[in-house]
C-alpha cells in the first residue's frame, strides 16, 4: 500500500453520512460487518478483513481496506448510494465493477494519491433519476448465467482467465 493519504476520518464521515437518513456510519450504532451502509442490513457471521487478516473494525474503513460503494442508485423512488461493501482491492461492488469507475476515489486514496471529498459527489445534479431500480430476481439470475459460462469456458478450456467477470459485467 502506498503512503498516508489526505482523504481523513473527517472527510470519511462526511462522506458515509450520504449513505441514507439514518446516517449509520455516524450514528455510534455502526458495525464493520454490515454489508450495505445504505440499508443497514447485518451479517450474522464473523468476517476478517482481506487486507490486515485481523476482526474487522472501523480502522479496515479509515485505511481503505475497505469502503461501500459510491455509486448512486434509485432505492423505493429516493436517489441514494447503493452502499455494498467492498474490499478496495477488488473488483468493485456486486452491482457496480471496477471498471465502471465510480469507486475510482477509494482506490485511488487505498494507493495513497491525493484524493477530493468533492469527487464523491454526484456529476450531473440534473439528472435526479439516478439508474434504474435494483431488481434482485434480475440480478441473480443473470449473475448465474454468467456463472453457468465461466463453468462451460473451465470445461471447454481447463482453466479461467483472470478477467471473466470484468469483461463479461463491462459487454
Amino acid at each position: 500500500m502506498g503512503k498516508k493519504n489526505d482523504l481523513g476520518r473527517k472527510d470519511l464521515k462526511i462522506l458515509d453520512a450520504s449513505y441514507g437518513e439514518g446516517d449509520l456510519y455516524n450514528s455510534g450504532k455502526f458495525k464493520p460487518l454490515t454489508p450495505n451502509l445504505s440499508t443497514g442490513a447485518m451479517l450474522g457471521k464473523h468476517h476478517h478483513c482481506d487486507i490486515c487478516a485481523k476482526n474487522m473494525t472501523i480502522a479496515c474503513f479509515e485505511e481503505f481496506h475497505y469502503a461501500f460503494c459510491a455509486e448512486w442508485v434509485l432505492r423505493k423512488g429516493q436517489r441514494g448510494r447503493c452502499g455494498e461493501r467492498l474490499c478496495v482491492h477488488s473488483d468493485g461492488c456486486k452491482r457496480h465493477p471496477r471498471v465502471l469507475g465510480c469507486n475510482e476515489p477509494f482506490y485511488r486514496a487505498a494507493d495513497g494519491e491525493h484524493v477530493e471529498l468533492s469527487e464523491f459527489h454526484v456529476p450531473d445534479l440534473q439528472n435526479l433519476k439516478g439508474e434504474s431500480e435494483v431488481d434482485d430476481d434480475t440480478f441473480e439470475e443473470e449473475v448465474a448465467a454468467v456463472n453457468a459460462l465461466a463453468e462451460e469456458h473451465i470445461e471447454k478450456s481447463g482453466f479461467f482467465p483472470p478477467g471473466f467477470y470484468n469483461d463479461y459485467w463491462t459487454q
